[in-house]
């Protein structure tokens, strides 16, 4: 149920399911080239606490994606919604 919990959390402030599935695949397809280590070679014990932080970073950096290159103008176009 953390998992669940922890989606409907950010679907439910404003994150859509497209950030949502990005970030999830982008999350887990390196830590299974890791080979469920971090990214300083440790074994992940906590894969929820780990999960979680990687989740919140990876969106972190997309609201931070290219506001010191772009104008609101250019950034319009990519507001795709909610998905229901």
């Amino acid at each position: 149920f953390n998992f669940d919990n922890l989606f409907n959390y950010y679907l439910s402030n404003g994150r859509s399911y497209q950030e949502l599935f990005s970030s999830i695949h982008y999350i887990v397809s390196r830590v299974i080239e890791r080979k469920f280590k971090d990214e300083e070679g440790n074994d992940i014990e906590n894969k929820y606490g780990y999960f979680k932080n990687a989740l919140e970073s990876n969106f972190q950096k997309l609201d931070n994606l290219g506001k010191d290159l772009y104008d609101d103008d250019f950034w319009k176009d990519f507001d795709y919604g909610e998905r229901g």
